[in-house]
């Protein structure tokens, strides 16, 4: 029993906490004229195994679905395009946090955004 235990422990930890839910934060970027900017960010994921589907975009009735989406430990990648933009995502979970990076391309012109989500409680 214990050495059941034990190992459904590892594995927990190993793959790390279900980001299943409703996630709200905000991006930062720069402007093309280099200003900073922040915008507001609201992302559903569902989460199976190392599977990751959902969907994000600026609020909670504004959502476009996630593509290409996958778990690793406590690292999450997606891809959402929407209005001509395509967004490729690297996000790392701890606890009821998730920060990184997003690329938006288009035409041509790629920006970097840091991303800061919360769990929705």
């Amino acid at each position: 029993m214990k050495t059941f235990l034990l190992t459904l422990l590892i594995s927990a930890v190993a793959m790390g906490a279900d980001v299943t839910g409703n996630w709200s934060g905000s991006f930062e970027y720069k402007s093309p004229e280099g200003e900073a900017k922040s915008e507001p960010c609201y992302m559903v994921f569902k989460q199976e195994g190392a599977k990751l589907s959902g969907s994000g975009g600026p609020s909670a009735d504004r959502q476009w679905p996630m593509q290409n989406g996958k778990v690793d430990g406590d690292r999450l990648t997606f891809e959402i395009s929407n209005e001509g933009r395509n967004m490729s995502f690297e996000l790392t979970t701890s606890g009821d946090q998730v920060e990184g990076e997003g690329k938006m391309s288009r035409e041509g012109q790629t920006r970097i955004a840091k991303f800061t989500l919360k769990r929705v409680k």
